[in-house]
């Protein structure tokens, strides 16, 4: 054990070959979209409550069909790219269900096209979020740049969270101002 970790530390090519190589590079910036899912899935309830007149423990109910409908998509998402070996498309594919989901969200519509607009988000973050987390383990064959990888990508993810206060304010602003332009700030 202590010759593999010695080994590891002392060998920086691993660490230049993940930052280096374009789709380990595309991984550690894609991770920050992870952002998205970890605020909605935080504030769905809070979502559901503006959207509608219910009280707490109905809108916490209604929080359950958004989370199963997102996970079982994502497991089977998840297989039948496994069995295609096409990741990306369905990566991409879902994160643009996810802003059409926003849209909704923003648009003036009835509480349950609202709700429909959870359902969307929910399935597309699921698989946009997921399936980059464990197709870049995948990719690298050897343990050093594998950690190596893995670390870049939950770094560059978790610090993109350091400015979401900061713009969740702003867009706060902003929609106050005009409603209608909330819809640009949801890329």
């Amino acid at each position: 054990m202590v010759r593999l970790i010695t080994a590891v530390h002392s060998d920086n090519s691993e660490l230049t070959l993940c930052s280096t190589v374009p789709p380990h590079f595309y991984f550690h910036f894609s991770d920050s979209y992870t952002n998205s899912l970890l605020g909605f899935s935080t504030f769905l309830p809070t979502i559901i409550k503006a959207i509608g007149h219910w009280p707490t423990p109905q809108v916490q109910a209604l929080t359950i069909p958004c989370y199963a409908l997102g996970a079982i998509t994502y497991l089977i998402v998840a297989h039948i790219s496994d069995k295609q070996q096409r990741r990306g498309m369905y990566t991409v594919s879902f994160a643009c269900i996810s802003i059409v989901g926003y849209g909704i969200l923003l648009s003036d519509a009835s509480s349950g096209v609202h709700y429909f607009g959870c359902f969307l988000v929910a399935i597309g973050l699921y698989v946009a979020v997921g399936l980059p987390v464990a197709w870049l383990p995948n990719n690298c064959p050897r343990y050093g740049k594998r950690a190596a990888a893995i670390g870049f990508q939950i770094t560059v993810g978790n610090a993109s969270g350091i400015m979401a206060p900061f713009v969740s304010f702003t867009i706060d602003i902003a929609i106050q101002s005009d409603p209608k332009r909330g819809l640009t700030y949801t890329g």
